[in-house]
């Protein structure tokens, strides 16, 4: 599992993910992610769109809190789908 931040959030760092690796990266709410496009497209990514807060929201997809170490201090709160 590879963790970074937002800056690894990018076309070339999910491309280089393997299939045996997982990267997790932080994003901002404002931001737009999508899937990849289907197999056999000249598309990059999908068009379905969507932001963060959307599954987070979505009472459909379970999620959980937790508390993490991060930046030198521990009890910060996130979510994982």
């Amino acid at each position: 599992m590879l963790v970074g931040d937002g800056r690894f959030s990018n076309r070339t760092c999910f491309r280089a993910a393997s299939e045996r690796t997982g990267l997790l990266t932080r994003v901002g709410k404002d931001a737009v992610v999508c899937y990849g496009a289907p197999a056999g497209s000249r598309r990059i990514c999908g068009e379905r769109k969507f932001s963060p807060e959307q599954p987070r929201q979505d009472e459909s997809i379970p999620w959980q809190t937790t508390k993490v170490f991060h930046a030198g201090k521990r009890g910060r709160r996130v979510w994982i789908c």
